[in-house]
C-alpha cells in the first residue's frame, strides 16, 4: 500500500515507481501528541506486529515507518539481542563487540583515552544505546488512521 499511491515514471524503458519522491508527511500529526502516544516495542516486534494489533492489518506498518523515520526498516527499527549481536559483528568483525569504540568522561566522548576516571565504552555498548532510542516508537491512535492514510494520499498525489 505505502507503493501504491507514489507516482510512477520510465525508467529504462521501464514504468517504475518514482522513489525519490520525497513525501512530506503531515507535521502537524508528529508534533501534535494528541494524534499519537508513545509505545515501548518488545524483543523480536516488528512494525507489522504493531500495526497488526492497532490497527487491525499487518499492511499498516509502512504509517509506523514513517512517522517514526525508519528509511530503512531492518537497521532503523529496534533490532532484538540476536539481530543486535549479528549486526555488531558484521560492521565490527566477530569478536569485536567487546573492543573499545570510545571514551566517555562527563558526558564528553573522546576518540582517544582523555585519561582520569574517563570510562570505556565498547563497540557492543554504543550500538545497544543507540538501538534502545529505537525501542520508543510513535503510534497514531486507531481513530485518526483513515484520515492519516487519506493525508497521505493526497500528498503523494500531488
Amino acid at each position: 500500500m505505502y507503493f501504491d499511491n507514489i507516482p510512477k515514471i520510465s525508467y529504462d524503458g521501464l514504468l517504475v515507481t518514482d522513489i525519490t519522491k520525497k513525501i512530506q508527511f503531515v507535521k502537524d500529526l508528529l508534533t501534535n501528541d494528541s494524534f499519537w502516544f508513545e509505545y515501548e516495542l518488545s524483543q523480536q516486534e516488528l512494525p507489522e506486529h504493531v500495526a497488526h494489533d492497532f490497527y487491525g492489518r499487518s499492511d499498516y506498518h509502512w504509517i509506523l515507518l514513517i512517522i517514526n523515520e525508519c528509511y530503512d526498516p531492518i537497521y532503523d527499527w529496534f533490532l532484538s539481542d540476536n539481530e543486535l549481536y549479528n549486526f555488531v559483528d558484521k560492521k565490527y568483525g566477530i569478536g569485536n563487540r567487546d573492543a573499545i569504540h570510545h571514551w566517555s568522561l562527563d558526558g564528553v566522548d573522546y576518540n582517544t583515552d582523555p585519561g582520569g576516571l574517563a570510562t570505556i565504552i565498547t563497540n557492543l555498548q554504543y550500538e545497544e544505546e543507540l538501538n534502545n532510542k529505537k525501542r520508543i516508537i510513535k503510534v497514531v491512535f486507531p481513530e485518526y488512521i483513515n484520515q492519516v492514510i487519506e493525508e497521505y494520499r493526497k500528498l503523494a498525489a500531488s
